[in-house]
């Protein structure tokens, strides 16, 4: 299902608001909102939804929110299961899902990852064990990093 905004609220199917600022879809308000944002690419009535996902806390029982760290750690422990392995692309994320990881990849990408944390980042997603990324990251950035350190860096 395609995610609709309503009542300045972006929602993914029936149950999950989504903040601060909806999904990464093919909108006309989503490609503004997630491209180079300048003000007067908006017209009074986009700026005004746009204020209101931003600044409007939220207060619905079942939200996915991309300013939660706990809510961004799950995503990416779950979206490997997001994967339709019976697709021709084993790699491809379709339906509902497709929106939810493009945008945890448009986050990601205007992240700054330094290179130590983005390489932290991609062998946990790869299920390394904490000993072998701090043995590598400990070597290769001259770091002494312990594993319950690399866990908090993830994390």
């Amino acid at each position: 299902m395609e995610p609709v905004l309503e009542d300045n609220r972006v929602r993914l199917d029936e149950d999950v608001y989504v903040y601060p600022a909806g999904l990464k879809t093919d909108s006309a308000l989503s490609r503004k909102i997630f491209s180079d944002l300048a003000p007067s690419m908006f017209n009074e009535d986009e700026l005004a939804r746009i204020s209101d996902l931003l600044w409007r806390p939220p207060n619905h029982r079942v939200t996915l929110d991309f300013t939660n760290p706990e809510h961004i750690y799950h995503l990416y422990c779950a979206r490997a299961d997001l994967r339709d392995a019976q697709a021709e692309d084993p790699y491809a994320i379709y339906g509902a899902a497709a929106p939810v990881v493009n945008t945890l990849a448009y986050y990601e990408e205007r992240a700054n990852l330094s290179d130590l944390q983005q390489e932290i980042l991609d062998r946990k997603l790869r299920n390394e064990p904490n000993a072998s990324i701090a043995s590598s990251i400990n070597a290769r950035f001259g770091k002494s990093y312990n594993e319950n350190y690399i866990s908090t860096i993830f994390r």
